[in-house]
């Protein structure tokens, strides 16, 4: 094997980028960890309009898929961690690796949605309190409170700063 330490992938939720793990990284990093440390961006996470991340939930399941084989190609096991919407197309990207046993998947605050089911009808078909839909993008209603309310104030500007808009798509049918 190429490395005694898996690589991991970090998958964000909706609205965020990949920095939203950088204290988790830094801490990995201070502590010694030796694997990669892989941060895997959405497409579908500030998607240009008529890019095909408007549209499908396809290019976030591509993006990730692209970043487990490269590693899994390479032998190195893999520590996929995927946090609210990004383990839904996460959960899609592993099943082609599900016999490898060189994928680990952990899911924070995600969701486990059976096959064709979307977000929209995991929430009984209405969008929850969380979600603003404007046009084919949805926008978080109150980021402060629902995603930083345990975070210095500086702290929260910062990260409020790094939320993009998430295409409607992020409510399509996982595939």
């Amino acid at each position: 094997m190429a490395s005694t330490a898996s690589t991991i992938i970090f998958v964000p939720g909706a609205w965020h980028t990949t920095k939203c793990y950088d204290i988790v990284i830094g801490k990995l990093q201070d502590a010694g960890y030796t694997g990669k440390l892989i941060r895997c961006e959405l497409p579908s996470v500030g998607a240009e309009p008529g890019s095909p991340a408007m549209w499908s939930m396809v290019p976030d399941i591509k993006a990730i898929d692209d970043a487990i084989a490269h590693e899994v190609d390479s032998d190195t096991p893999v520590l996929l961690v995927a946090h609210s919407y990004g383990s839904v197309p996460a959960s899609c990207a592993i099943k082609k690796f599900a016999d490898s046993g060189m994928v680990k998947f952990c899911i924070v605050a995600g969701f486990m949605l059976e096959f064709a089911e979307s977000m929209i009808s995991w929430c009984g078909g209405v969008p929850p309190p969380l979600w603003r839909r404007e046009g084919d993008y949805v926008y978080p209603n109150n980021p402060e409170e629902a995603f930083y309310n345990d975070l210095p104030e500086d702290m929260q500007k910062e990260l409020l700063g790094e939320l993009r808009s998430h295409s409607y798509a992020f409510v399509s049918p996982s595939v």
